[in-house]
C-alpha cells in the first residue's frame, strides 16, 4: 500500500548504488511490466482499425435465364455497396480505443511503482536483518568481555558461577537470535532477485549505515500529489472517459447509416429489334438506409455504461481512502521512528559524557 509514497519520496532515503541499479533493472527487465507495456502498444494498434471505414461489399451474378427487356436480355450483374455510418461515429470509435490505451498505460506505471516498492521493502528488510545481526554480534563480543571477566571474579571469590552461566545463556540467547536472522535474509534476498531478474541466490550489496529520511513535503502537499497524479487514479479516469467514449457511440448507433451503391447490368442485343439503345447496358445508382429499430439495446447500454462510469468513481474514491490512510501510518511511523532516534542519540550523549 505504500508505493504511492514513493512516487513522492523516492528521493528522501539515502540509497546504495546497488540499489539503484537494482530498480533499473526492474523497469527495464521484468517480464510482466513487458507484457503490460506490449499491451499497451497493441491497444494503440487498435485506433487505425476502429476509424475506417467498413469494407465495400461488391456482388456479381449471372441470370440463368435472361431477363428479357425492351433493349434485350439480361445476362450479368455487377454490384458495389458502401457504407457510412453516421457523421462523428468513427472519431469517437478511435477517441473510445485512445482511451483505453491510456488507461493499459497508467496500468503499466501503476504496477512498476507497486514492483519498485516491493523491491525497496525487500531491500530495507534485507538491511534490517543484516543491521540487527551486527549490532547482536557486538552485544555479544561485550559479554564475552562481561564473560571473561565473571570468570576472574569467579576465580578470586568476588562473584558465583551462577554469574557466569547467566552471561553464557544471554550469550546463546544473542547467538540463536543471530542465526535466526541470518535464516530470514532468504526471503527478501530470494525476493529482491527475483523482481531484479536475477539468480536468486546473486548477492545483494547494502551500505553500512542508512539515516533518517528527511521529508520535505507536508502531508497535504503530498496527497494533492497523488490525487492529481497518481498512475492508479489516472488509469481509472481513462476508464471512465472511454465509457463516456462509449455513451457516445450508443447515442450515434441510434441513427442511421447511409448506404451508397452502384449495379451495372449486361444486356444483349435483341435479333428479332432494333430498337433505339438496343443492347444498352444498365447502370444503376443506389441509396440505402439502415435504420435501427429496435433501441432497447441501447437504453441498456448507456444504463451499462453510466453504472461503469459510477464503479471507476467509487473505484477512485477507495483508492484514496487507502491512499491517505497509508500516508497517515507511515507519517506516524516516522515521527515515531525519529522520536526513537533522537532518545537514543540523547542516551548516548549520556554515556559519552
Amino acid at each position: 500500500m505504500l508505493p504511492l509514497l514513493l512516487v513522492c519520496l523516492s528521493a528522501l532515503v539515502l540509497r546504495g548504488q546497488s540499489l539503484d541499479s537494482l530498480l533499473t533493472r526492474v523497469t527495464t527487465h521484468h517480464p510482466e511490466l513487458r507484457a503490460l507495456y506490449l499491451e499497451y502498444e497493441a491497444a494503440l494498434e487498435r485506433a487505425p482499425q476502429v476509424s475506417t471505414l467498413p469494407d465495400p461489399e461488391v456482388m456479381a451474378g449471372v441470370f440463368v435465364l435472361p431477363v428479357e427487356t425492351r433493349l434485350g436480355p439480361q445476362w450479368v450483374r455487377l454490384g458495389a455497396t458502401q457504407m457510412f455510418p453516421w457523421k462523428g461515429t468513427l472519431p469517437t470509435r478511435k477517441d473510445a480505443v485512445l482511451a483505453m490505451s491510456r488507461a493499459r498505460y497508467e496500468q503499466w506505471r501503476a504496477r512498476q511503482l507497486q514492483l519498485t516498492y516491493e523491491l525497496k521493502k525487500a531491500w530495507y528488510e534485507l538491511y534490517r536483518l543484516r543491521k540487527s545481526q551486527a549490532i547482536i554480534r557486538q552485544q555479544i563480543e561485550l559479554l564475552h568481555a562481561l564473560q571473561r571477566l565473571a570468570t576472574t571474579m569467579v576465580e578470586s571469590g568476588k562473584a558465583t558461577m551462577a554469574d557466569v552461566l547467566r552471561v553464557q545463556l544471554r550469550i546463546e540467547e544473542l547467538e540463536e537470535q543471530v542465526a535466526r536472522f541470518g535464516a530470514l535474509e532468504a526471503g527478501p534476498l530470494a525476493r529482491i532477485n527475483e523482481l531484479s531478474v536475477r539468480p536468486l541466490d546473486a548477492p545483494v550489496s547494502l551500505p553500512d549505515t542508512l539515516p533518517l529520511a528527511a521529508l520535505p513535503w507536508q502531508r497535504d502537499t503530498i496527497e494533492a500529489h497523488l490525487r492529481a497524479g497518481h498512475p492508479l487514479l489516472r488509469m481509472y479516469a481513462a476508464l471512465q472517459d472511454e465509457a463516456r467514449k462509449q455513451l457516445e457511440l450508443n447515442e450515434l448507433a441510434r441513427k442511421p447509416s447511409l448506404a451508397v451503391g452502384l449495379d451495372y447490368i449486361m444486356v444483349g442485343k435483341r435479333s428479332d429489334a432494333s430498337p433505339d439503345g438496343n443492347g444498352r447496358d444498365v447502370l444503376s445508382p443506389r441509396l440505402g438506409l439502415k435504420v435501427p429499430v429496435y433501441t432497447r439495446k441501447f437504453d441498456a447500454r448507456a444504463r451499462e455504461e453510466e453504472l461503469r462510469i459510477r464503479a471507476f468513481e467509487a473505484d477512485k474514491d477507495a483508492a484514496v481512502l487507502r491512499f491517505t490512510a497509508t500516508i497517515a501510518q507511515a507519517w506516524a511511523q516516522w515521527d515515531e521512528a525519529r522520536a526513537t532516534l533522537a532518545a537514543a542519540d540523547a542516551q548516548a550523549d549520556v554515556l559519552h559524557a
